[in-house]
Protein backbone atom coordinates (compact mmCIF):
# COMPACT_ATOMS: atom_id res chain seq x y z
CA UNK A 1 0.00 0.00 0.00
CA UNK A 2 2.77 2.43 0.88
CA UNK A 3 4.36 1.78 -2.52
CA UNK A 4 1.06 2.37 -4.26
CA UNK A 5 0.69 -1.16 -5.64
CA UNK A 6 -2.27 -2.22 -3.46
CA UNK A 7 -5.47 -0.17 -3.14
CA UNK A 8 -6.11 -1.06 0.54
CA UNK A 9 -3.71 -0.79 3.46
CA UNK A 10 -3.82 -1.86 7.09
CA UNK A 11 -2.61 0.84 9.47
CA UNK A 12 -3.91 3.00 12.32
CA UNK A 13 -6.06 6.14 11.94
CA UNK A 14 -3.12 8.30 13.04
CA UNK A 15 -1.01 6.80 10.26
CA UNK A 16 -3.74 7.86 7.82
CA UNK A 17 -3.35 11.31 9.37
CA UNK A 18 0.40 11.17 8.69
CA UNK A 19 -0.30 10.40 5.01
CA UNK A 20 -2.60 13.42 4.90
CA UNK A 21 0.03 15.62 6.51
CA UNK A 22 2.53 14.60 3.84
CA UNK A 23 0.14 15.28 0.97
CA UNK A 24 -1.36 11.87 0.18
CA UNK A 25 -5.16 11.74 0.45
CA UNK A 26 -5.51 8.53 2.45
CA UNK A 27 -8.61 7.88 4.57
CA UNK A 28 -9.30 5.36 7.31
CA UNK A 29 -12.48 3.46 6.38
CA UNK A 30 -13.08 0.46 8.64
CA UNK A 31 -12.45 -1.32 11.92
CA UNK A 32 -13.39 -4.90 10.96
CA UNK A 33 -10.62 -7.19 12.30
CA UNK A 34 -8.66 -4.20 13.65
CA UNK A 35 -6.47 -5.16 16.59
CA UNK A 36 -7.58 -3.50 19.80
CA UNK A 37 -4.69 -1.68 21.51
CA UNK A 38 -4.45 -4.24 24.32
CA UNK A 39 -1.11 -3.03 25.65
CA UNK A 40 -0.13 -1.04 28.69
CA UNK A 41 2.13 -0.69 31.69
CA UNK A 42 2.82 -4.04 33.35
CA UNK A 43 4.50 -4.45 36.73
CA UNK A 44 5.43 -7.35 38.98
CA UNK A 45 2.43 -8.32 41.09
CA UNK A 46 4.54 -8.18 44.25
CA UNK A 47 4.99 -4.45 43.59
CA UNK A 48 1.26 -3.78 43.46
CA UNK A 49 1.28 -1.65 46.61
CA UNK A 50 4.25 0.35 45.36
CA UNK A 51 3.07 1.18 41.84
CA UNK A 52 -0.61 1.96 41.44
CA UNK A 53 -0.48 4.82 38.93
CA UNK A 54 1.84 6.07 36.20
CA UNK A 55 3.02 8.84 38.50
CA UNK A 56 4.32 6.22 40.96
CA UNK A 57 6.80 5.11 38.29
CA UNK A 58 8.41 8.52 37.82
CA UNK A 59 12.17 8.16 37.73
CA UNK A 60 11.96 4.37 37.38
CA UNK A 61 13.20 2.15 34.57
CA UNK A 62 10.41 1.28 32.11
CA UNK A 63 11.05 -1.17 29.29
CA UNK A 64 9.62 -0.49 25.84
CA UNK A 65 9.78 -2.44 22.54
CA UNK A 66 11.37 0.44 20.62
CA UNK A 67 11.35 4.22 20.35
CA UNK A 68 10.03 4.04 16.80
CA UNK A 69 7.02 1.83 17.58
CA UNK A 70 3.37 2.79 17.57
CA UNK A 71 3.07 1.32 21.06
CA UNK A 72 5.58 3.80 22.45
CA UNK A 73 4.02 6.70 20.53
CA UNK A 74 0.53 5.87 21.83
CA UNK A 75 1.79 5.60 25.40
CA UNK A 76 3.59 8.94 25.11
CA UNK A 77 0.37 10.52 23.86
CA UNK A 78 -1.76 9.21 26.71
CA UNK A 79 0.85 9.94 29.36
CA UNK A 80 1.04 13.54 28.16
CA UNK A 81 -2.65 14.12 27.49
CA UNK A 82 -4.30 12.29 30.38
CA UNK A 83 -1.63 12.02 33.08
CA UNK A 84 0.38 15.19 32.45
CA UNK A 85 3.62 13.22 32.21
CA UNK A 86 6.49 13.50 29.74
CA UNK A 87 7.25 9.83 29.13
CA UNK A 88 10.73 10.55 27.74
CA UNK A 89 11.77 12.63 30.75
CA UNK A 90 9.71 11.26 33.63
CA UNK A 91 10.75 7.62 33.15
CA UNK A 92 14.11 5.97 32.55
CA UNK A 93 13.40 4.35 29.20
CA UNK A 94 15.02 1.00 28.43
CA UNK A 95 14.65 -0.27 24.87
CA UNK A 96 14.47 -4.03 24.54
CA UNK A 97 13.51 -6.80 22.19
CA UNK A 98 9.79 -7.55 22.72
CA UNK A 99 10.70 -11.11 23.67
CA UNK A 100 13.24 -9.97 26.27
CA UNK A 101 11.21 -7.37 28.19
CA UNK A 102 9.41 -9.88 30.37
CA UNK A 103 12.74 -11.37 31.40
CA UNK A 104 14.06 -7.91 32.29
CA UNK A 105 10.99 -7.32 34.45
CA UNK A 106 11.27 -10.74 36.09
CA UNK A 107 14.92 -10.16 37.03
CA UNK A 108 14.29 -6.65 38.41
CA UNK A 109 16.34 -5.00 35.67
CA UNK A 110 13.33 -2.77 35.04
CA UNK A 111 10.37 -1.82 37.21
CA UNK A 112 7.69 -1.92 34.50
CA UNK A 113 7.25 -2.62 30.80
CA UNK A 114 4.98 -1.92 27.89
CA UNK A 115 4.97 -4.40 25.03
CA UNK A 116 3.20 -5.59 21.90
CA UNK A 117 -0.10 -7.45 22.11
CA UNK A 118 1.09 -11.07 22.07
CA UNK A 119 3.85 -10.66 24.71
CA UNK A 120 1.39 -8.60 26.76
CA UNK A 121 -1.10 -11.46 26.66
CA UNK A 122 1.65 -13.89 27.68
CA UNK A 123 2.66 -11.80 30.69
CA UNK A 124 -0.92 -11.28 31.85
CA UNK A 125 -1.62 -15.01 31.67
CA UNK A 126 0.81 -15.39 34.61
CA UNK A 127 0.03 -14.42 38.18
CA UNK A 128 3.48 -12.85 38.58
CA UNK A 129 2.48 -9.80 36.53
CA UNK A 130 -0.37 -7.31 36.39
CA UNK A 131 -1.28 -4.33 34.24
CA UNK A 132 -1.82 -1.00 35.96
CA UNK A 133 -2.43 1.11 32.84
CA UNK A 134 -4.18 -0.27 29.75
CA UNK A 135 -4.00 1.96 26.67
CA UNK A 136 -7.30 1.03 25.03
CA UNK A 137 -9.26 0.64 28.29
CA UNK A 138 -8.03 4.00 29.55
CA UNK A 139 -9.19 5.76 26.39
CA UNK A 140 -12.48 3.87 26.45
CA UNK A 141 -13.08 4.98 30.04
CA UNK A 142 -12.08 8.59 29.45
CA UNK A 143 -13.34 9.18 25.91
CA UNK A 144 -15.79 6.37 25.13
CA UNK A 145 -13.96 4.44 22.40
CA UNK A 146 -11.43 1.66 22.02
CA UNK A 147 -8.18 2.56 20.26
CA UNK A 148 -7.06 0.32 17.40
CA UNK A 149 -3.52 -0.66 16.50
CA UNK A 150 -4.54 -0.84 12.87
CA UNK A 151 -7.55 -0.86 10.56
CA UNK A 152 -8.39 -0.35 6.89
CA UNK A 153 -7.32 2.62 4.81
CA UNK A 154 -7.28 3.56 1.15
CA UNK A 155 -6.84 6.55 -1.12
CA UNK A 156 -9.95 8.73 -1.04
CA UNK A 157 -10.27 8.68 -4.84
CA UNK A 158 -10.27 4.87 -4.85
CA UNK A 159 -12.90 4.80 -2.10
CA UNK A 160 -15.13 7.24 -3.98
CA UNK A 161 -14.87 5.14 -7.15
CA UNK A 162 -15.22 1.74 -5.44
CA UNK A 163 -17.55 2.41 -2.52
CA UNK A 164 -19.57 -0.80 -2.86
CA UNK A 165 -16.38 -2.86 -3.12
CA UNK A 166 -15.07 -1.16 0.02
CA UNK A 167 -18.32 -1.89 1.87
CA UNK A 168 -18.29 -5.53 0.72
CA UNK A 169 -14.66 -5.84 1.78
CA UNK A 170 -15.51 -4.64 5.28
CA UNK A 171 -18.53 -6.97 5.46
CA UNK A 172 -16.37 -9.89 4.36
CA UNK A 173 -13.73 -9.16 7.00
CA UNK A 174 -16.42 -8.98 9.66
CA UNK A 175 -17.95 -12.27 8.52
CA UNK A 176 -14.50 -13.85 8.64
CA UNK A 177 -14.06 -12.64 12.21
CA UNK A 178 -17.41 -14.13 13.18
CA UNK A 179 -16.33 -17.44 11.64
CA UNK A 180 -13.01 -17.30 13.51
CA UNK A 181 -14.81 -16.91 16.84
CA UNK A 182 -16.46 -20.31 16.39
CA UNK A 183 -13.45 -22.05 14.81
CA UNK A 184 -10.57 -20.89 16.97
CA UNK A 185 -8.94 -24.29 17.22
CA UNK A 186 -8.66 -24.45 13.43
CA UNK A 187 -6.04 -21.74 13.40
CA UNK A 188 -3.73 -23.77 15.63
CA UNK A 189 -4.22 -27.53 15.37
CA UNK A 190 -4.00 -28.94 11.87
CA UNK A 191 -3.81 -25.60 10.11
CA UNK A 192 -1.67 -25.50 6.99
CA UNK A 193 0.88 -23.11 8.47
CA UNK A 194 0.50 -24.06 12.13
CA UNK A 195 4.06 -25.36 12.41
CA UNK A 196 5.47 -21.93 11.58
CA UNK A 197 3.63 -20.37 14.50
CA UNK A 198 4.37 -22.95 17.17
CA UNK A 199 5.96 -21.32 20.19
CA UNK A 200 5.46 -17.83 18.80
CA UNK A 201 3.16 -15.01 19.80
CA UNK A 202 -0.22 -16.17 21.02
CA UNK A 203 0.84 -19.81 20.58
CA UNK A 204 3.76 -19.63 22.99
CA UNK A 205 1.84 -21.62 25.63
CA UNK A 206 -1.69 -22.77 26.41
CA UNK A 207 -2.35 -20.06 29.00
CA UNK A 208 -1.54 -17.31 26.50
CA UNK A 209 -3.58 -18.95 23.75
CA UNK A 210 -6.57 -19.38 26.07
CA UNK A 211 -6.35 -15.74 27.18
CA UNK A 212 -6.29 -14.46 23.60
CA UNK A 213 -9.08 -16.82 22.53
CA UNK A 214 -11.30 -15.43 25.27
CA UNK A 215 -10.60 -11.88 24.14
CA UNK A 216 -11.47 -12.85 20.57
CA UNK A 217 -14.76 -14.41 21.66
CA UNK A 218 -15.58 -11.25 23.63
CA UNK A 219 -14.97 -9.00 20.57
CA UNK A 220 -12.16 -7.37 22.51
CA UNK A 221 -8.98 -8.59 20.81
CA UNK A 222 -10.31 -7.72 17.34
CA UNK A 223 -12.79 -4.91 16.76
CA UNK A 224 -15.99 -5.43 14.76
CA UNK A 225 -17.07 -3.47 11.70
CA UNK A 226 -19.90 -1.80 13.61
CA UNK A 227 -17.38 0.00 15.86
CA UNK A 228 -16.71 2.39 12.98
CA UNK A 229 -19.24 5.16 13.67
CA UNK A 230 -19.05 8.94 13.70
CA UNK A 231 -18.95 8.92 17.51
CA UNK A 232 -15.99 6.54 17.45
CA UNK A 233 -14.19 8.69 14.87
CA UNK A 234 -14.83 11.77 17.00
CA UNK A 235 -13.19 10.10 19.99
CA UNK A 236 -10.18 8.76 18.09
CA UNK A 237 -9.68 12.18 16.50
CA UNK A 238 -9.29 13.58 20.02
CA UNK A 239 -6.47 11.08 20.54
CA UNK A 240 -4.81 12.15 17.28
CA UNK A 241 -5.00 15.81 18.33
CA UNK A 242 -3.47 14.91 21.70
CA UNK A 243 -0.61 13.32 19.80
CA UNK A 244 0.42 16.51 18.06
CA UNK A 245 4.19 16.64 18.39
CA UNK A 246 4.35 12.87 18.96
CA UNK A 247 2.20 11.18 16.33
CA UNK A 248 2.43 14.12 13.93
CA UNK A 249 4.57 17.20 13.61
CA UNK A 250 3.23 20.34 15.34
CA UNK A 251 0.66 22.14 13.22
CA UNK A 252 0.20 19.16 10.89
CA UNK A 253 -2.97 17.55 12.30
CA UNK A 254 -5.47 17.25 9.40
CA UNK A 255 -9.17 17.94 9.83
CA UNK A 256 -11.30 15.01 10.99
CA UNK A 257 -13.05 14.52 7.64
CA UNK A 258 -9.67 14.13 5.94
CA UNK A 259 -8.78 11.18 8.16
CA UNK A 260 -12.05 9.26 8.53
CA UNK A 261 -14.02 8.26 5.43
CA UNK A 262 -17.74 8.85 6.00
CA UNK A 263 -19.10 6.59 3.26
CA UNK A 264 -18.39 3.35 5.10
CA UNK A 265 -19.40 4.45 8.60
CA UNK A 266 -22.07 2.57 10.50
CA UNK A 267 -25.00 4.64 11.75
Amino acid sequence: FQAGTDPIGNESPWEAAVYQATGRDVRFFGTAEANNFVSGIIIRTVDDAKYKTLADLKGKKVGIPGLGTGTWAAFQTLAKGLANLDAKKDFQIVEGNPGDLEGLLKTNAIEAMINFTAPTAHALSQKEYKMIYNITDTWKKEKGAYLPINGWEADAKWLDEHLEIAKNFIAGCDAGLEYLKTHLSDRYAGAKYAKFGEGEGVLVDKATTDAVDKMIKDDYFYLRASVYTQAWADSVYEFIKLGEGVLLDPGKVPTKDKIFYAGTMYK
